[in-house]
């Protein structure tokens, strides 16, 4: 019963430690390089327009 708790609660405690840092570049990371690039390439033609 106790290992069973104790598996439990050092689990939410793992869990919290890797929700606190998303970023970064471990596997389970946010891809926050791709992400950026991602809203560059679709803000960059919205500046370059220029309605006439």
């Amino acid at each position: 019963m106790c290992f069973g708790i104790s598996f439990i609660l050092l689990g939410i405690e793992k869990i919290g430690n890797e929700i606190e840092n998303p970023f970064g570049h471990d596997l389970n990371d946010l891809p926050i390089d791709m992400i950026c690039e991602g809203v560059t390439a679709n803000i960059e033609p919205a500046i370059a327009y220029s309605p006439k």
